[in-house]
């Protein structure tokens, strides 16, 4: 396509007329609103080619992905628009403004890598990609031992070890005005929280949560976290969906959620805005201003839990019937089948994860399949064999050290396991939660450690 267009000199008065004074444009006649005026002077009115220059398109290869620390990585840029910045976070704190850096990863970790570009399209014209844990540094071959943060349904957190087990980090009667934990996020250097039943941000200082943003009137829940150009966003609900943002020391509303329900339940940043997901058949809808749009129909649905960007474009995949749907940033999502292998309803999506370079969703039959680069889904982990595992499935996924975790739990919600893969199989590697709920969340320890 090309990003030539033309602009008639000849401006327009208040009656809607050309005005044309010996090849003069007079700038002082009224234009309406929204005209883009340029000024010629002692020439012939006519047109003029315009070239604009188009959005950057950000993406990056890597040499190897895991290995042992030190570490060698070479990065390299793959951006498409003729960038001419280019700012890498390697997700050890460190950075680079080279087009193509070498890094050193010197512990054992696993590391999200982001490069954010920027053109001629200015300020405005700034785009970023994130790869989800990319980086594997340590571990590997099996061996690694277990260690996540766990949020559990109660709103209790613990530390998960597989040589040592639970260890309660934080209660839930300390969480203020008796919230329990949903979700957490890091942001300017701290660890933050939103609750669920009673919509705090919460931030953590030496062993404590402190309340620095009430709930806002009618929301009861933060359901997801969201960054974009430095701000955080929170998906709030149930009783009037909207997106947030936060001051710096109040929630305001950004954008009320689109007609008729009432969950912002999923909050992603795709394309400079932030797109959503609600409840009860709802489309998947963005933000324009104080009131969001409507993208398009993410088919007879429930609602969707799991949304992310992959290779330019936004991915939903649906939590009753498991459909998956693609949105490229134009027209509406497009149908790609369902997470179940022989492509009928079923299986819905519950979770994702990014393992190896590829999006791993999780189902509710307990079953890991991957998104590849053609958009067909390849079942990676089979579902799962036990009994009891019959209607809830696969609640969370983290990666440590090269190998992908995830906890399991059971339609009556009285058993919930962390898991590991070995194969095309989890593998049970826990007892329930001591608090008697279920494990909502699940985090690779050396990501958040720093924090607590």
């Amino acid at each position: 396509m090309s990003n030539d267009i033309q602009i008639n000199l000849n401006p327009l008065n208040s009656n809607g007329e050309e005005i044309i004074d010996n090849g003069v444009i007079n700038t002082r006649e009224s234009r309406p609103a929204g005209t883009l005026e340029l000024i010629r002077t002692g020439a012939a009115p006519g047109s003029v080619g315009v070239t604009m220059a188009p959005f950057p398109d950000p993406d990056f290869d890597v040499d190897v992905t895991e290995g042992a620390a030190p570490l060698t990585v070479q990065f390299t840029d793959t951006s498409e628009g003729e960038p001419f910045e280019w700012f890498w976070e390697f997700g050890d704190t460190t950075t680079s403004e080279e087009q193509n850096p070498q890094h050193v990863y010197d512990y054992e970790a696993t590391f999200h890598v982001q490069l954010t570009v920027k053109n001629h399209a200015g300020e405005q014209g700034k785009r970023s990609i994130l790869k989800s844990n990319l980086i594997t540094v340590g571990g590997g071959g099996g061996t690694a031992d277990g260690d996540f943060l766990v949020i559990t349904t109660l709103g209790n957190m613990y530390r998960w070890t597989s040589s040592g087990g639970w260890s309660l980090l934080m209660d839930v009667s300390a969480i203020p005005g008796g919230g329990k934990i949903s979700t957490l996020v890091v942001f300017n250097g701290a660890l933050y929280a939103g609750t669920y039943s009673n919509g705090r941000l919460l931030r953590y200082d030496a062993g404590v949560w402190t309340s620095v943003a009430e709930p806002y009137p009618s929301t009861t829940s933060i359901y997801d976290f969201a960054e974009l150009n430095g701000e955080l966003y929170a998906g709030v609900g149930p009783t009037y969906g909207r997106l947030m943002h936060w001051t710096g020391s109040a929630w305001e509303i950004d954008c009320y959620q689109y007609s008729g329900s009432r969950w912002w339940r999923r909050a992603v940043p795709y394309n400079g805005v932030i797109y959503g997901t609600g409840f009860i058949r709802k489309p998947l809808f963005r933000t324009a201003g104080l009131w969001s749009e409507e993208v398009g129909p993410i088919g007879d649905e429930d609602m969707a839990l799991v949304m992310f960007e992959y290779n330019g474009a936004l991915y939903v995949a649906t939590t009753y019937n498991g459909h998956i749907y693609k949105y490229n940033g134009s027209g509406s999502p497009v149908f790609l089948g369902t997470v179940q292998p022989d492509n009928t309803d079923g299986w819905s999506a519950s979770s994702e994860v990014m393992f190896n370079g590829k999006w791993h969703i999780g189902t509710r039959s307990g079953s890991v399949v991957k998104l590849m680069a053609d958009d067909t889904l390849v079942e990676v982990i089979e579902p799962f064999s036990y009994a009891w595992i019959w209607g809830a499935g696969v609640k969370t996924m983290a990666v440590r050290d090269g190998e992908l975790w995830g906890a399991v739990e059971n339609h009556a919600g009285d058993i919930s396991r962390i898991v590991k893969q070995d194969g095309t199989l989890w593998v049970e590697q826990s007892t329930n939660p001591p608090d008697g709920g279920r494990v909502s969340r699940l985090y690779n320890w050396d990501d958040w450690a720093a924090y607590l």
